[in-house]
């Protein structure tokens, strides 16, 4: 495993090792904060965290307009079912007095 290890990494005979040294170094930066700076990803996440947030009361807020109009819909429901005349379909009935 050692003279694997070794020729992969070793630049003379392959091309492999200033591969292995790059990935490795943007692993070890990424990590530390070097390459992405922690200030810059705190921010970049508490946009996205704030974003998230004026998503989720647009949709609260559209919600409760859902349900205030559900809520309509259904007494102008009741409202026409009380006052109309039940006709079977297609058919046609006139009012008789009683």
């Amino acid at each position: 495993m050692d003279a694997f290890m070794g020729s992969l990494f070793n630049a003379d005979t392959t091309g492999w090792g200033a591969f292995g040294g790059l990935a490795i170094f943007v692993v070890i930066s990424v990590a530390r904060g070097w390459l992405v700076p922690g200030r810059t990803h705190d921010r970049e996440m508490l946009t996205a965290n704030k974003r998230g947030d004026e998503w989720k009361e647009t949709a609260l807020e559209l919600r409760k307009e859902n349900g205030t109009l559900i809520k309509s819909n259904e007494i102008v429901s009741d409202f026409f079912n009380k006052v109309t005349v039940n006709t079977p379909a297609g058919g046609t009935t006139e009012l008789q007095a009683n």
